[in-house]
């Protein structure tokens, strides 16, 4: 994926996050941000919840997302949400894995900076947790580019560089609707001879090992 410019996309802001207050935070955290663009929804004219920051540099806004992408914001539990602004707005298309076998030590922050910093593509990493918010051994991440996905599979299965156990990387799938037989966004299935079946459709995709059992969730 190639960087295009300086400048990151920021979301899940809230409506008292103005252009002054992005500024400071992100000057109080050790980056210059020199413009802030707010977007706002064109139908209410109010805050859309996102908005694109620029930065000095290329090198400086590769900088802020590699260290603050889903980190928490200063004394919150609110993540902050960074990416590369896009220059196609049409493509939209996302490619996830499944990473499993992961120790209590990794949490969205770190999965990401892990991944994005061999696949530029990498846009966001969640961890599954349960109700107490304790991890559940396993996340996604998510990718613009699909060799950038089909590349993470094949380095990092059963690689051991993340955390003291060797990790399982598979394919994710989106989950079959069972209304419509579509696959919706935000649901994902996972399953096992990934290199065989990488180009099969959802529905065509049959799970042949055990190592990697078909698990649904949403996300």
């Amino acid at each position: 994926m190639t960087q295009p410019t300086a400048s990151l996309w920021m979301g899940d802001l809230e409506a008292h996050m103005d252009e002054d207050y992005l500024v400071r935070l992100f000057d109080g955290l050790g980056y210059r941000v020199l413009s802030v663009r707010l977007i706002k929804d064109k139908s209410t004219g109010r805050p859309a919840g996102y908005c694109f920051l620029e930065f000095e540099d290329t090198r400086t806004a590769h900088t802020a997302l590699m260290n603050l992408n889903l980190k928490a914001w200063p004394n919150t539990k609110k993540l902050l949400k960074l990416n590369w602004a896009s220059t196609n707005s049409g493509n939209k298309q996302e490619h996830s894995v499944y990473v499993g076998e992961l120790d209590n030590s990794v949490n969205d922050h770190k999965l990401y900076k892990y991944f994005a910093g061999y696949f530029p593509s990498c846009k966001s990493a969640k961890i599954v947790v349960d109700e107490t918010g304790k991890s559940k051994g396993f996340g996604f991440v998510r990718f613009a580019n699909e060799e950038d996905a089909r590349n993470a599979i094949s380095k990092f299965n059963l690689s051991s560089e993340l955390c003291s156990k060797r990790i399982r990387v598979c394919k994710a799938f989106p989950k079959q609707s069972e209304k419509s037989g579509g696959y919706g966004q935000s649901g994902y299935g996972y399953g096992g001879n990934m290199q065989q079946h990488w180009s099969s459709q959802p529905s065509q995709f049959q799970y042949q090992q055990v190592q990697c059992q078909p698990y649904l969730l949403l996300w």
